[in-house]
């Protein structure tokens, strides 16, 4: 039953979630093991369920619960005006939802409009939305946290995240398609890195995939080829045992780049030890969001019980134990294996010549004169059909 509230966080309540062991055979995981916990959401503010996962541990579970469960819609606030600004609705100052906090606010408050991925898949009611609806505050959020991330400001990513409606597993599609891993890399910031995935289960292997890193949109970017152009062979050496490899760097550029650094380190070969004491020391347990209480968690539907280590949603079996009318399976990136590197919206319809990569569709043809996959002059896209 659930009789408990939705989880409270600054900024956004999440809608109530469900974490629970796997019941029944047959779930496996990209090792071949049987995951023990699964994690159930709604989708945004319908009553359908959708499993997001079924993991290896409890904290996984947990993690994945509370990054795909929407927001809880504010209900209508009347006289108490804009949640944003205060002001009083009227009728050229209607009320909003915010797709991302889910807070009532003007319209004035709310002009800023996300593309879909931008949101984890589970906070619109539908895939038919094109663009979400976002209000002042958690687009200043975004913005501030992308930027502190990409100066290596730890203060700065500690108040950003703090305001609670930031999201960590979605990428930045007004600015490239980079995830904040990315940012991360690319500020040459180890500790916040670490932090981002360690502690906040932040991916830098594609989820829907393992055998390829998380790339941003332009099919090229990965965290190791940021870290590659940035000489930051400390970071490199991390994201190896973080099951990341050189061969992630697409570009010989970036390969190039920390071949020469390594090169002009001493005959010792040793890099220095890394001085994160400063940046590490910003992100004391109280800068952040209290972590998830247990108590807080409601068990939806009755449907079976599991919510920040890195998820996977790979290769992962529904669990026999949902058996419940109207609970199905969501991916956790929210992104399709044939959609278009680019855009992220269509369908790769395309095959690029004379390298032969199929990465894009038809609309983003003309955007690039070498192959996004493998970097090879591009003589030719041909247009494919599907029979």
């Amino acid at each position: 039953g659930g009789g408990a509230a939705p989880l409270v966080r600054p900024g956004r309540v999440l809608r109530p979630f469900q974490v629970d062991t796997v019941k029944g055979a047959g779930a496996t995981n990209s090792n071949g093991q049987r995951p023990s916990w699964q994690a159930i959401v709604y989708q945004g503010q319908t009553n359908k369920l959708q499993l997001v996962g079924v993991y290896d541990s409890r904290d996984e579970a947990v993690a994945a619960a509370e990054a795909y469960s929407p927001p809880l819609w504010e209900q209508k606030r009347g006289g108490l005006g804009c949640g944003n600004c205060g002001a009083k609705f009227a009728l050229l100052r209607p009320e909003k939802h915010c797709r991302n906090c889910g807070r009532v606010v003007c319209r004035e408050c709310a002009r800023a409009h996300w593309p879909p991925r931008m949101l984890p898949a589970t906070y619109l009611d539908g895939a038919g939305e094109k663009k979400a609806r976002v209000c002042r505050g958690c687009q200043w959020a975004m913005e501030d946290f992308r930027a502190a991330l990409r100066r290596g400001d730890a203060p700065g990513v500690r108040a950003a995240y703090a305001t609670g409606v930031v999201n960590l597993r979605t990428p930045y599609t007004v600015h490239g398609g980079e995830y904040p891993v990315h940012c991360a890399a690319a500020g040459g910031s180890l500790p916040l890195l670490a932090w981002l995935v360690d502690e906040r289960g932040a991916f830098v292997r594609d989820p829907q995939s393992k055998q390829r890193p998380l790339f941003a949109s332009d099919g090229i970017t990965s965290c190791m080829s940021l870290a590659a152009v940035n000489g930051n062979l400390e970071m490199m050496r991390w994201l190896t045992q973080h099951e990341c490899s050189v061969r992630d760097i697409v570009n010989l550029e970036h390969f190039y780049a920390a071949t020469e650094k390594l090169l002009a380190l001493p005959s010792t070969g040793t890099a220095g030890p890394l001085n994160s004491e400063p940046v590490a020391a910003a992100l004391v347990d109280n800068a952040r969001p209290p972590p998830f209480n247990p108590q807080q968690s409601v068990v939806v539907a009755s449907v079976g019980s599991t919510p920040i280590s890195a998820p996977s949603f790979e290769s992962i079996t529904p669990s026999a134990g949902i058996e419940q009318q109207g609970v199905t399976a969501v991916s956790g990136a929210g992104m399709e294996e044939n959609e278009c590197v680019i855009c992220f919206e269509n369908n790769i319809n395309t095959v690029i010549v004379p390298c032969g990569h199929t990465a894009v569709c038809d609309g983003c043809s003309g955007k690039f004169t070498e192959c996004p996959v493998c970097r090879e002059p591009v003589q030719q896209v041909i247009k494919t059909f599907g029979v």
